[in-house]
């Protein structure tokens, strides 16, 4: 049971507590559910499909990252992102690997973390590569900065809660829109 609210765009599914020596050695993250509008090749779409994605927590636990994250959804930028890494005023953004991300992603999320905002999030990207649904096998040149054991960390966190777009959509709003209009009109 989640005790926390951070978002009204998206909810929490878990939340850890803690610091880097009560973990385990590992930092607290946190597990969010989004809807998107898009699909795996990042063409809008009439179907709504869930998106998980992990926020990892640096140990001052800094809460301002989301309002960044939530101008990254707002703008249609979340899509791809399945890890953000907060610390220390930088927010890296783990991308999927085997999404078609426009080339001038990198450029629209930095100035959504930062254009409009009180805070000033310096942006990097990462990208990893999923061969297998449940198998991930780290980029080692686009991965954060991690140590092995902090790596094996975040592709643990993956495999468990299967972050990312999901396959089936949710809803279809054309659906959802004709059934709605056939019942007001």
């Amino acid at each position: 049971m989640v005790d926390h609210k951070y978002s009204n765009l998206f909810s929490c599914l878990y939340d850890q507590k803690g610091s880097i020596e009560t973990n385990g050695g590992n930092p607290p993250y946190s597990v969010f559910r989004s809807t998107q509008s898009r699909n795996k090749a990042g063409d809008t779409t009439c179907e709504m499909t869930i998106h998980d994605f992990a926020v990892i927590w640096d140990e001052d636990h800094d809460e301002r990252v989301i309002c960044a994250i939530e101008r990254l959804h707002l703008l249609g930028l979340l899509w791809p992102v399945v890890i953000a890494f907060e610390s220390r005023g930088l927010l890296t953004l783990v991308l999927q690997g085997d999404l078609p991300v426009p080339e001038n992603y990198r450029s629209l999320a930095h100035n959504a973390c930062n254009n409009g905002l009180n805070d000033v999030w310096q942006t990097k990207l990462a990208t990893y590569n999923r061969p297998h649904p449940f198998h991930f096998q780290p980029n080692q040149n686009t991965l954060p900065d991690f140590d092995p054991d902090a790596a094996s960390f975040v592709f643990a966190i993956d495999r468990q809660w299967k972050l990312g777009l999901r396959e089936k959509p949710l809803v279809e709003l054309k659906s959802v829109w004709q059934a709605w209009s056939s019942t007001h009109s």
